[in-house]
């Protein structure tokens, strides 16, 4: 595993929306899990939480494990449409994009730390995830769904209408929460 892209931002969608934190990118090239260590905690002597994107890379699960002994909470975007490794519940938080004949198991994922993602652009996008969201209503996971300003009104009778379900509107400036109880927009 090593780290192709650091930097540190403000989350912008997700359950640590507006928490500033470091964000790793990851591939597949082979590097010691110390120099990734040093690497991350030079960048980031004391980082509160870091948000890594990649795919199910190996090393990651060590890499992950090695993050926790020193108490750093970790939200994973796992790009991935293989098998769930074992340790996919040590992160924090662990956000999952959907696809579909993915043979990933969703049923791993924890009820209010983890999180299937879903994208809807246009109201056809927005009509085809309702059968899924009618399949997977028990899935204990949260379903968060990012749509766009255009479709937000349709988007939010699907959010309303199934358990577990939060909802980000893509903007220019990047995203916004909406809480779907309120109707309100937080930036």
């Amino acid at each position: 595993m090593n780290i192709t892209k650091s930097y540190s931002d403000v989350r912008q969608f997700g359950p640590n929306r507006g928490v500033p934190m470091l964000h790793l990118e990851v591939d597949d090239t082979k590097k010691p899990l110390t120099d990734l260590l040093k690497q991350v905690l030079d960048t980031s002597p004391t980082p509160g939480w870091i948000f890594i994107k990649g795919d199910n890379v190996q090393g990651l699960g060590s890499f992950l494990k090695a993050l926790s002994e020193f108490r750093i909470n970790i939200e994973l975007q796992l790009e991935t449409d293989r098998v769930a490794p074992g340790w996919i519940n040590s992160p924090n938080n662990v956000l999952i994009p959907y696809k579909s004949n993915s043979s990933f198991n969703y049923l791993t994922l924890r009820q209010e730390k983890d999180f299937i993602l879903f994208k809807a652009k246009t109201s056809e996008d927005l009509e085809a995830l309702y059968p899924i969201y009618e399949d997977w209503k028990l899935t204990p996971a949260t379903k968060w769904l990012l749509v766009s300003q255009e479709i937000y009104w349709s988007a939010y009778d699907l959010v309303i209408k199934y358990p577990r379900c939060r909802m980000s509107i893509k903007e220019a400036n990047g995203y916004v929460k909406v809480n779907t109880e309120t109707l309100q927009v937080s930036s």
